[in-house]
């Protein structure tokens, strides 16, 4: 498949699609190492991961399953924040007039993945007429 974006759009956007696949094979550890990586090269590949989790962030209020809500959430909020730090020392070197937007983002999808995260693990009460 990656062969194909590369012919059809060209080097940029196969380097993004590339750098944001993750197979199925590929533990989470590996998959921040290759964004890592490639972010290095590109850092539009950070800010292209941060909307995506934005996008998923939406895709997970509308889901009717609160486990597997939190159990997204709790990969969202756990171990990505090590690439996450990762990635705004690359950009503060690479790109510091884009750390401010980097974080605003970061913090915007970290305080609403928290917000659903909380909302979700409190016991919800029903009460009879």
């Amino acid at each position: 498949m990656i062969p194909t974006v590369y012919h059809h759009f060209g080097q940029r956007v196969g380097f993004l699609v590339e750098a944001m696949t993750k197979n199925k094979d590929m533990s989470l550890d590996v998959y921040h190492n290759q964004l890592v990586l490639m972010g290095q090269k590109d850092p539009a590949v950070f800010f292209l991961k941060l909307f995506d989790n934005r996008s998923n962030l939406r895709t997970v209020r509308l889901v009717d399953d609160t486990a597997w809500q939190i159990k997204w959430l709790e990969k969202l909020l756990g171990p990505t924040e090590n690439m996450y730090s990762q990635a705004r020392a690359i950009i503060a070197v690479d790109r510091p007039n884009l750390l401010p937007l980097f974080d605003q983002i970061h913090e915007e999808n970290t305080m609403e993945a928290l917000g659903l995260y909380q909302s979700l693990r409190t016991p919800r009460f029903c009460f009879a007429h």
